[in-house]
């Protein structure tokens, strides 16, 4: 759960510093009456979003180099 709890945390901390921008949870956050089923799914969506996101950072990092020689 610590994990999932990561991206959905920074992105409510975002939102109440009136900070965030335009994103997928900012979108889902902004109906006032979410059930707790409904935090869950969206925790646990955007904690998938944000692996798979990560993921795709470090492999394009990795490859650059080698792109560019």
């Amino acid at each position: 759960d610590e994990l999932a709890d990561v991206p959905l945390n920074w992105s409510q901390g975002q939102i109440a510093k009136g900070e965030a921008g335009p994103s997928y949870v900012y979108d889902l956050l902004s109906d006032k009456n979410i059930s707790e089923e409904r935090m869950e799914r969206i925790k646990w969506s955007a904690a998938s979003f944000y692996g798979a996101g990560a993921d795709t950072v470090c492999v394009s990092q990795r490859l650059c180099p080698f792109d560019l020689a």
